[in-house]
């Protein structure tokens, strides 16, 4: 992969830097997303701007997404890495801070002694659910790749035998309980009869007063003790399906999104750098985004990549469990018949796959240094690409992606307008011709 224009890539570096550090920039009431390339720099290029910025006076929050976000432990070291990083350009300045599990003793303190302050995606979810204020009060808010607030709420089987269980806490009122429970469960037949298995629609549902004064007595009731979490959440799932549009899905259930995740902002500023943000359809639904496009840097004419549509099914993978030996064993064989070089190759595959591989950690290594192949699995190319000197990529397996995720996503993003409960709007499951079963068209 190399650069078209220098002079291009260039301007867009000086464009990063001057959309964090100048005010005709900025902007208070949504995000300014960079959709710049990955492997462009992005990040690397917004540490100077960001202490820049912040030895001028102002706070600013950054906010980074790393691969594999499963242990607090490696978040803290990750955000060190990126405090230090910053503080390189502070000119000795000691400005930069992180709030992780490790210092959470002292995040009040972090805060107010400090003008940057580090966070995960994680944590910036978890503030957009409690309105921590930490964010409010900056001047500057900074997302590195796109945070993704939808969160799905669901009522099927399972959430229904968890509203049950509250007529033994509850025995003065398990009669109402019962009367509500049987209510949800009639909604979810009534649905399955019309749209059985194969089809989903958005609907509006309709209770009655009654219905809804039982989920209001519950709720308070609920709310007196502190060992019931799992029925307030299945409550608030309640509430949250009986009050406005939900979807109506094909794994007989009714689903939302959590209401509780709004995005927030910084007091001036509010940036997003996302390579995706130019074919993420998210950010056309919501104006709270706006695109800042930027034109392509690198040259991908070398570059080719080979998806091999594989069924994802617990049995298919049987079938297909020895494709990542296969994918390597045929490089091997194609170096050795005539390639004027070493081949320089990504595999990407599911995280199970990967971890089933046969080889040492050492023969991972050597292929990657002396046969040039490289292995890596979906969920960790994220935040960063390590790989953008790979010349071909070979994806042996397509990530499961449910149908019913997609329309909720697209009923979160949307502006709230256009699911007002009136319409229902149908999702047909359709024939295709390309040897899978079927695809769904909205």
């Amino acid at each position: 992969m190399k650069i078209i224009d220098e002079k291009v890539r260039e301007i867009q570096t000086q464009h990063i830097k001057d959309v964090i550090t100048k005010k005709e920039y900025w902007k208070a009431d949504k995000f300014r997303v960079l959709n710049n390339e990955a492997g462009f720099g992005k990040s690397y290029i917004s540490y100077e701007a960001i202490a820049d910025i912040a030895l001028e006076g102002y706070r600013v929050v950054y906010v980074q997404k790393f691969a594999n976000e499963n242990t607090e432990e490696q978040d803290a070291k990750k955000l060190k890495k990126t405090v230090k990083a910053i503080e390189g350009w502070a000119w000795g300045n000691e400005i930069v801070n992180y709030l992780a599990s490790d210092n959470k003793k002292d995040h009040n303190k972090i805060i107010k002694e400090h003008s940057v302050i580090c966070i995960t995606h994680k944590k910036y979810m978890e503030s957009c659910k409690e309105k921590s204020n930490f964010i409010t009060d900056a001047d500057i808010l900074i997302c590195d790749e796109f945070i993704d607030l939808c969160k799905e709420l669901e009522i099927s089987d399972k959430e229904l035998k968890i509203l049950s269980s509250a007529t033994s806490v509850f025995k003065d009122y398990r009669k109402e309980i019962l009367q509500f429970h049987d209510y949800i469960k009639k909604e979810i037949e009534e649905k399955y009869n019309t749209y059985g298995t194969t089809e989903m629609s958005f609907v509006n549902l309709k209770p009655s007063k009654k219905m809804m004064n039982i989920l209001s007595n519950l709720e308070t009731m609920v709310d007196k003790k502190h060992d019931l979490e799992d029925i307030k959440e299945v409550l608030f799932t309640c509430r949250q399906i009986l009050t406005r549009s939900c979807l109506y899905s094909t794994n007989n259930a009714f689903i939302t999104y959590d209401n509780r995740y709004n995005y927030l902002l910084a007091k001036q500023s509010n940036i997003m750098l996302d390579a995706n943000a130019g074919f993420d359809g998210r950010y056309s639904l919501n104006p709270i985004f706006e695109l800042d496009p930027q034109s392509k840097v690198f040259d991908y004419t070398s570059s080719s990549i080979t998806l091999y549509q594989i069924a994802t099914t617990k049995n298919a993978l049987t079938r297909t469990k020895n494709i990542v030996n296969d994918a390597r064993n045929y490089l091997l064989e194609k170096q050795k018949v005539g390639f004027n070089k070493k081949p320089n190759s990504l595999i990407v595959s599911s995280k199970k796959v990967r971890e089933n591989l046969s080889f040492t950690d050492l023969q991972l290594e050597q292929d990657k240094l002396v046969e040039g192949i490289n292995y890596t699995h979906f969920g960790f190319i994220i935040g960063k690409n390590d790989w953008k000197n790979c010349d071909d990529v070979w994806i042996l397996f397509t990530p499961y992606f449910q149908w019913h995720t997609y329309l909720i996503e697209y009923m979160y993003y949307s502006p709230t307008e256009k699911f007002s409960g009136s319409e229902s709007c149908k999702i047909e499951s359709i024939q295709r011709n390309d040897g899978y079963e079927k695809k769904y068209c909205l």
